[in-house]
C-alpha cells in the first residue's frame, strides 16, 4: 500500500502523534488511557491484553494494532476535541492491508534534467522489517530503476532509521544532509 508522494498534511494540535502500548498486566501506568500534548508531540498511552497476540497470525496482529490506533484517536478526540477523517481512513486501510506499506519521501526527491530522471526515496516497512530504496523515475513517473540503500530486519521509526532534511544531486550520486548540513548518506543514482 503506497501512501501519497509526500507527507500527509493534516491540521492538528500536534506535529506528530505517538501511540505507546503496554500490556495490561504491567503496573507502569496509573491510568490505562491517557494523553499528553507538549512541544508539538501528542503522546497516547494505552494498555491492552497481549495474550491473544502470542503466536497469532500477522493479520490478527495488524488488525489489533489498527484497532488500538483507532482507540488512541478516540482518546485524542475526547481530550482535545480533534478528529480527522482522512487519518481515520488511513488507519482503517492499514488494518485491512497486509504490508509492505510504503511512503514516498517527496521532500527528498531530486531531479536530473540531463538524464530526464527524478530520484525519489521510498520508505517501506512491514511487520518484520524496514527499508529505504531510491526509485529512478522517467518524466511519465514510471519507475525505470530502483536501488535499496538501507535495510533493517526489524520495524524502525523513520526518525531514527532515515531522517535527512535535504537532498542534492552531486555528479552521479545523491547526497542527503541532516538538519546541521552534515552529509549523512551518499547514494549512487540507480541506473536505468
Amino acid at each position: 500500500m503506497r501512501w501519497g508522494v509526500g507527507p500527509l498534511r493534516i491540521d492538528a494540535p500536534f506535529g506528530k502523534l505517538v501511540v505507546e502500548l503496554a500490556p495490561d498486566f504491567m503496573p507502569t501506568l496509573a491510568n490505562p488511557r491517557r494523553l499528553m500534548n507538549a512541544i508539538g508531540i501528542g503522546q497516547v498511552w494505552l494498555t491492552y491484553d497481549p495474550r491473544p497476540l502470542v503466536n497469532a497470525d500477522p493479520v490478527v496482529v495488524r488488525q489489533t494494532a489498527a484497532e488500538l490506533t483507532a482507540q488512541a484517536l478516540d482518546l485524542v478526540e475526547t481530550e482535545l476535541g480533534w478528529r480527522n477523517t482522512r487519518l481515520d481512513q488511513l488507519v482503517a486501510e492499514a488494518g485491512a492491508h497486509l504490508g509492505p506499506y510504503e511512503v514516498a519521501l517527496g521532500r527528498l526527491a531530486v531531479s536530473d534534467r540531463r538524464a530526464h530522471r527524478r530520484y525519489v526515496p521510498i520508505l517501506s516497512w512491514d511487520e518484520t522489517s524496514t527499508s529505504v530504496r531510491i526509485e529512478a523515475r522517467a518524466p511519465s513517473d514510471v519507475v525505470v530503476a530502483s536501488r535499496v540503500v538501507k535495510t533493517s530486519d526489524r520495524v524502525q521509526m523513520a526518525e531514527f532509521f532515515f531522517d535527512p532534511r535535504t537532498a542534492s544531486l552531486v555528479e552521479d550520486r545523491i547526497e542527503y544532509r541532516d538538519r546541521w548540513g552534515e552529509v549523512v548518506a551518499r547514494v549512487a543514482v540507480p541506473q536505468g
